[in-house]
């Protein structure tokens, strides 16, 4: 896709709209003189999937790396003209001349019609790549808030409000980048709450559709706010961060907290489907604070070799006793002032 500006004068093609932001600095030209070509997938290499911080975070490396190299190009090619060396060639608002000599001087629009009539076109490269050979990528930070409501009989939470909060460094295009933070919320979402693999027995898939594979819907998902933060990274020349992958994170452990905190559970598992939180508050409503600890306890020291069957067992053996502790805890033993207290000690290995 290109525009033809309303006045004579440059077009230059490119194949991203993020050149603009390389060409229009490096270049010194307005936005409107700049046009933008789409390349088909034939006139180029396989370059995998948009996705990796591939896109505005490294493309636009590349795109101003392309147009410094071009800038260079041309003032290679206005010293051949004007006859003198490319490093006496000053450029700077569409035009060119000699260091020490303004009169000796081309404009930018005489070296674009010079490449239509006979000179060869003048073309930049630049390459870059998202690699930890040098310094670290620029850092990503975001805040998620989530409302829910859950039902205590059946187990099912509803998201009421979803807020989300993220330092995107530079925000380019703020449309694309909410809808970026909007879509990649409602994947975690779909992975906190619904979204998993059942396998049988024999290790086989039992939901591999899209009918039994439980994807978020709009009816799911209420309206996600977005709260665009610009803090600009070191790593880039102009302070792009990723914004994709970053919001994907945090909405398992925000649903998890707004869970526990309506009702007192930590589901510690995704998806935290209505089975898994019914389940958990039937056993909240057998078990004690102390019993929970000593099974975290059990869990942290032998959870690795016991299987999730046998660690249930421990969890209502552990309740059991804990609901003999609470008993006798009332109970004063030789008319001492101290309540009876109950201790399993326990042994750590490794």
């Amino acid at each position: 896709m290109s525009a033809e500006p309303p006045e004579v004068g440059p077009v230059i093609d490119v194949e991203h709209y993020l050149a603009v932001i390389g060409l229009g600095d490096a270049n010194g030209l307005a936005l409107r003189r700049i046009g933008i070509g789409l390349g088909e997938m034939r006139a180029g290499d396989d370059n995998g999937a948009s996705a990796g911080d591939k896109i505005t975070y490294v493309t636009s490396k590349a795109i101003l790396k392309a147009s410094e190299d071009l800038l260079q190009r041309l003032k290679t090619r206005v010293a051949a003209a004007l006859e003198a060396a490319p490093h006496d060639i000053v450029y700077e608002r569409k035009r060119f001349w000699v260091q020490g000599s303004p009169d000796r001087a081309m404009m930018l629009a005489d070296i674009a019609q010079r490449t239509v009539r006979g000179e060869d076109a003048i073309m930049g490269y630049g390459s870059n790549s998202e690699t930890f050979s040098t310094v670290a990528i620029a850092p990503n930070a975001a805040v998620h808030v989530a409302d829910v409501e859950v039902d205590r009989d059946t187990g099912a939470v509803t998201l009421l409000q979803y807020t989300t909060f993220q330092d995107v460094g530079l925000c380019v295009n703020p449309d694309q980048v909410e809808g970026q933070m909007q879509g990649g919320a409602t994947q975690g979402i779909g992975w906190a709450l619904s979204e998993g693999y059942a396998f049988n027995d024999q290790g086989v898939l039992q939901n591999a559709n899209l009918l039994d594979y439980r994807m978020p819907t709009s009816l799911d998902v209420p309206r996600i706010a977005t709260n665009v933060v610009e803090e600009p990274s070191d790593d880039h020349p102009y302070g792009i961060r990723a914004v994709g992958q970053v919001p994907i994170v945090p909405p398992a452990a925000a649903i998890a907290n707004a869970i526990y905190q309506a009702v007192g559970v930590r589901l510690r598992e995704l998806p935290m489907t209505p089975e898994r939180l019914h389940r958990a508050l039937k056993r909240s409503g057998e078990t004690t604070p102390e019993s929970e600890a000593l099974f975290n306890v059990i869990r942290q020291c032998y959870g690795y070799r016991l299987t999730a069957d046998e660690l249930e067992e421990v969890r209502k053996g552990v309740a059991g006793v804990s609901q003999a502790a609470v008993a006798l805890r009332a109970v004063r033993l030789n008319n001492s002032d101290e309540p009876f207290a109950l201790g399993i000690p326990y042994r750590q290995e490794g």
